[in-house]
Formats: structure tokens, sequence, C-alpha cells
């Protein structure tokens, strides 16, 4: 029954392909980093900031970056080989990290170097997605390439959690930028030589490949689905939501405690999917785990209503661990069936595309908590998440058309 079960989760369909493994070992390392580097991000912009706003445009501005590097890798992946190209994006991201620590402590409070930075850091951040995506595929059967996608969203998972255990243990996010920029820069050389003996095929010429994204997602109409749900849930789900609500009307004591109950939910959210996979009636799945959430952000317009939600640290947080498990299980199976199921040839382009469209939404999601909580209260962003939460299922229609087979 256990070796039945394995073979059906994903590591089991990625088992037999060690050097994939070990890249996501080596990946693993790199998203601890970017733990750490989010934790820091968020102390600093709020220390220079103080407010729901400077939370609200950092994130703004580290989206439009990273939009614009998958914009600029999809095809590049496409093209030549994306092994550079994630390389040199590593590297780069931690040199940005020691350049913002070289700011911190040397007491610069001009917000337009952090801005500057932090656009440059969502570039380089960009242009790593599609190229860790062409890479990996070409690294486990055709069959496992959503495990792969299952996998190496876990690993972001871990790694996120562990960096934020880790920032919380140093004395300031410069400190924590130093340790992110070395960590960063040192992972380069062993994804070199994992990477190195895999072949990477050719694909398309540019002129030919022009379009072809279009007419793959015409063409393949459950492709088209799994996109179309994905992208909405980007903006029906507030990322962000935590950040905002704890820069205005949270107390300070609660903000360690709900940031950490986020993160684990995220991770278990993440761990579930490993162990279930991209395979079966993915309907149920999906309406199951939006639905919790959609009832969750109900259930919570009257908990922040009558203060509820502030009486005890426990409350808000175990309402954010369910939250973001059951959001992260939609999500990280959406973006498994996309992988799975895109052809070699736009990977990519798509997943370019999709890392840009995803975080500019999610930016605008943001944006507009924000104009909503600065103004009027965290009630009313309550409410807002509530209704975009049961818009979208009324939109997809319960996930309608969405499986596992591309086919």
């Amino acid at each position: 029954m256990f070796t039945g079960a394995l073979r059906r989760s994903a590591l089991g369909e990625v088992r037999h392909s060690p050097r994939f493994l070990a890249l996501m070992l080596v990946m693993l390392v790199a998203a601890i980093g970017y733990g750490g580097r989010d934790v820091s991000r968020l102390r600093y912009t709020t220390e220079l900031t103080g407010d729901a706003l400077g939370i609200g445009i950092a994130a703004a501005v580290f989206a439009v970056g990273l939009a614009v590097g998958g914009l600029v890798s999809g095809p590049i992946s496409d093209r030549f080989d994306p092994r550079r190209l994630l390389i040199v994006g590593i590297v780069l991201q931690g040199v940005v990290s020691l350049a913002t620590a070289a700011l911190l402590l040397n007491d610069v409070t001009a917000d337009s170097a952090f801005v500057a930075l932090t656009l440059v850091d969502g570039i380089f951040a960009g242009a790593c997605i599609p190229a860790l995506a062409t890479t990996q595929a070409a690294m486990v059967p055709s069959g496992a390439r959503g495990a792969a996608e299952i996998m190496s969203i876990l690993r972001l998972g871990i790694g996120a959690a562990l960096g934020l255990f880790l920032a919380n243990l140093s004395p300031s996010p410069g400190v924590t930028l130093i340790a992110v920029g070395v960590v960063l820069c040192l992972v380069a050389w062993p994804i070199a030589v994992i990477t190195r003996p895999v072949p990477i095929p050719r694909r398309a010429d540019e002129r030919e490949a022009t379009g072809r994204v279009l007419a793959t997602l015409a063409s393949h109409p459950v492709l088209r689905r799994v996109v179309v749900a994905d992208l909405v849930l980007c903006v029906a789900v507030p990322t962000q939501f935590a950040n905002v609500i704890l820069a205005s009307d949270w107390e300070e004591s609660l903000v360690t405690p709900v940031l950490v109950s986020g993160v684990l939910g995220v991770l278990v959210g993440r761990l579930t999917l490993s162990l279930t996979g991209s395979h079966g009636v993915v309907r149920r799945e999906l309406l199951e785990s939006y639905g919790t959430f959609v009832a969750l952000a109900l259930l919570g317009i009257p908990l922040i209503a009558t203060s509820v939600i502030y009486t005890a640290v426990w409350i808000p947080a175990v309402v954010l661990f369910v939250g973001s498990a059951t959001t992260a299980y939609a999500q990280g199976l959406l973006a498994a069936l996309v992988q799975q199921q895109v052809p070699d040839e736009v990977r990519g382009r798509l997943t370019g595309g999709m890392a840009a469209a995803r975080s500019l939404l999610i930016a605008g999601s943001a944006i507009l908590l924000t104009a909503v909580v600065v103004p009027f209260s965290a009630t009313a962003a309550a409410v807002l998440v509530a209704l975009l939460g049961v818009g979208a299922l009324v939109v997809l229609r319960g996930f309608r058309g969405v499986t596992a087979d591309a086919g």
C-alpha cells in the first residue's frame, strides 16, 4: 500500500531522476535565501515607511520587475540554453541583496534607491522562472513534468519557512541580506555542475515561434481553462492581505505569529499536494481546497468587524494557516497542470508570460486591498476578499472543464 501511494505521489514520479532531485536540493538553499530576503524587505520597508501604502508599493514594484524579467527571459529560454540564464539570474539576485544590505548598514534612507533595487531584484527573479521550468522539464520523463513543478513549488515553501525562521534570528535586515547575497552567489556552481550533462532540446526558430503561445492555447482547450483558472485565482487570492492588515490595524505582537502561521500553512498545502500529485479528479480537489478558502473568507468578515480576531493571537494565526494551506494547494495544483500540459516548444514563453501576468495581477490585488484598507478599514478589505473569492468560483463555473488529461 505504501509503495503504491509513493508511486502516485509527486516524489514517486520523479524518484528515478537523480539529477533533478539534486537540483531541487540546491535550489532549496536558494529558496531559503529568498525567504530571508522577503522577510527582510518587509521589515525594512515597514521601518522606512511605517504604513500599508509603503508595503503595497514595494510589492507592486517587485511584481513589475518580475513581470519584465519573465516576459524577456521566456523566449530566450525556449530558443537558447536556459541553464545559463538560471545561473546568471540567481547570482545577480545575490548581488542585489548585497547592494541593499550596504545601503541599510550605511543608514541610507532614500526611498528611490530601495525602489530601484527592488525593481532590479524582481527582474532577475522573473528571469529565473521560465529558465528553471524549462531546465527541470528536460530532467524528468515527459509524464512527470507536473510532478517536477510540484516538487519545485514544495522546495519554495520549505525554503520560505526556513528563511523566515533564520531571518528572525538575525540582528537586522542588513545582516540577513548579506547572508542571502553570499548564499545566492555560491549556489551557482553546484547548479552548473548538476545541470551541465542534461540534454536541452533546441527550440523552434524565433520567427516560427511568434504567436505560437496563443495558437497553443486556442488548440488546447483544457490547458486554456487551466491557465485562465490560474490567473483568476491570482486576483482572488490576496497574498498580500496579511501584510497590508498588519501594517494598518493589528497589534505589533501579532506580526510574527501570524506571518509564521501563513508560511507554515503554505508549506502544509504544498506538502499535501506533493503527496496527492496532479492526477485524478482534480476539479473536485480544486473545489474542496478553494471552496474552503472562500468559506473562511466569508467567516472572516464578522470576525474582523467585531474585533474577535484580535482578542487572541491564535485566532488570526489559525485563520491565516487554513487559508494559506488551502490556496497554496489549489494554486500549486493549477501550476502543475500547466507544466504537465504545455508543449515543450512554448514552455518558456508560456511560463514567462504567466509569471508576468501572475505578478501583475497579484500586485493589482495588493494595490486594491491597500486602497480599501487605508481610507476605510480591515473589515472593508475582508468584504472585498470574500467577494473576489465568490466571484472567482462563479466566473470559473466551479473549475468546470479543468482536468488532469490535456486531451
